[in-house]
């Protein structure tokens, strides 16, 4: 999505793909098209508007959305109510990390101070610093400080609970861009911050010293520098109030909060497997899903669960 048709870059490629792959389709869409020369080949509206008028049923689908903040935060909800599971939508926000506090937004202004943010409200995230990036080696030591940790968590009994279904490479992956970004300032982290993504974990002021000694014993093991170790432990601690909590709450996409129990039904549009027995689910099966975590249950699974299904 573009403004104007000359606001697009890499048609070219993107072209080929389309042609190379038949389940690859590109879409230009031109939010101020001119009127008096219409063209074929061009979408008027906004990218997200034109998309989400295009698919209206989104139970069971990914939805990857980038660009403007304002368009990432509406796309956000509009994938709510046309059925993606939440955890299936995924948005990385384009823009300048202090354009939310009012901070600099063109050349004549970037040397102006940003505004604090409102009271009782903090940064998505603390200051970058590059000189603990440096300190671990521009990523390498740190993909190998993460490895050795989540090593011991998906063996540890009191915390290996709340990663079932998840791979431990995956986690590795998501954790060290989430470092990458807070501690470079590159936007290249693409999933929740940490209150969404622990909304559903109860886990006490205990519990999270007891996984920050065990995430201080991998950083000590591979020889960190004390100074560089203290201002790692400060970065876990600064997210401590999103994660500690008595109680679950509901995971919220823009105005909109998320079920946090209870299951849905979805007729599949292509062939999986269920969740929970692992038999083919076919093309046109009624299913349940948990609206959460996004299980699937086969219509032989799902008989336990129907008295929870939304109605």
């Amino acid at each position: 999505g573009g403004r104007a048709e000359d606001r697009f870059y890499l048609r070219d490629p993107l072209r080929e793909l389309e042609k190379a792959h038949p389940n690859f389709h590109y879409h230009e869409c031109v939010s101020r098209p001119d009127i008096s020369n219409p063209l074929p080949h061009i979408h008027p509206g906004r990218a997200h508007d034109v998309a989400f008028s295009r698919h209206t049923d989104l139970h069971g689908w990914h939805v990857f959305l980038a660009g403007r903040a304002e368009m990432v935060d509406e796309g956000d909800q509009y994938a709510v109510r046309h059925g993606a599971a939440a955890h299936d939508i995924h948005g990385d926000a384009f823009a300048l990390r202090d354009l939310r506090y009012g901070g600099p937004r063109d050349k004549s202004a970037r040397d102006a101070p940003a505004k604090a943010p409102p009271a009782g409200e903090k940064p998505k995230y603390p200051p970058p610093d590059p000189e603990l990036w440096a300190a671990l080696e521009d990523g390498a030591l740190l993909h190998k400080i993460l490895a050795d940790f989540y090593g011991k968590v998906f063996e540890d009994e009191r915390l290996m609970r709340f990663f079932d279904g998840f791979t431990k490479q995956r986690l590795i992956e998501k954790q060290f861009l989430f470092m990458r970004q807070i501690l470079t300032g590159e936007r290249i982290y693409f999933g929740d911050q940490p209150r969404n993504t622990h909304h559903w974990m109860v886990i006490s002021e205990e519990l999270f010293d007891y996984r920050a000694r065990m995430m201080l014993d991998s950083l000590h093991k591979f020889n960190l520098p004390e100074e560089m170790i203290e201002r790692f432990h400060a970065l876990e601690e600064y997210y401590r109030e999103d994660v500690v909590k008595d109680k679950p709450f509901p995971k919220k996409i823009g105005d909109i909060e998320m079920p946090l129990e209870g299951f849905n039904e979805l007729v599949m549009d292509v062939g999986t497997l269920c969740d929970s027995c692992q038999r083919e689910v076919l093309a046109g099966e009624k299913v349940i899903y948990h609206v959460r975590l996004g299980k699937i249950y086969c219509s032989d699974c799902s008989q336990p669960h129907e008295h929870a299904v939304s109605a």
